[in-house]
């Protein structure tokens, strides 16, 4: 019963963790919108701020939900992968300055060191989750990173 019970907490929280990331998207786009219609009379260039923050938000909501969809293919085994050819290097650099804003909010120092292009067959898409995985999964987790 142990087994179970261990797996029943660890999807109570996935559901609360997921719900918590959804909703910090859907709050700040309400908000923004919100503002947007307390003001009819403004441009759309003298809101163009808070028109800027809702898009960004939804487009990281899509990718959450994006996210929450291959996690949920991958558990059914679904999940279909496109092995394609692609240049390993390349995935990783540009994840890498993707990420740059982080780092440089840490003050880490995040440093690539990549003799050559690297050609692989895998597929892209996925390849970026996992570096994206990799890389920011110990900026959450450290005491010192906060």
């Amino acid at each position: 019963m142990i087994p179970i019970q261990q797996s029943w907490e660890q999807q109570q929280q996935f559901v609360a963790d997921a719900s918590h990331e959804l909703r910090t998207p859907l709050t700040i786009i309400q908000t923004h919108s919100e503002l947007l219609l307390r003001r009819p009379d403004r441009s759309i260039e003298q809101e163009s701020k808070w028109v800027s923050t809702i898009l960004q938000e939804a487009t990281r909501m899509s990718k959450l939900v994006g996210h929450l969809l291959t996690l949920a293919r991958s558990d059914s085994n679904q999940l279909e992968i496109e092995r394609r050819p692609l240049r390993l290097d390349q995935v990783l650099l540009k994840v890498v300055r993707q990420l740059e804003p982080l780092v440089k909010m840490k003050e880490i120092m995040l440093r690539v060191d990549i003799d050559g292009p690297i050609d692989w067959q895998a597929d892209e898409e996925r390849l970026h989750q996992l570096f994206v995985i990799l890389l920011v999964t110990p900026f959450r987790d450290s005491p010192f990173l906060t």
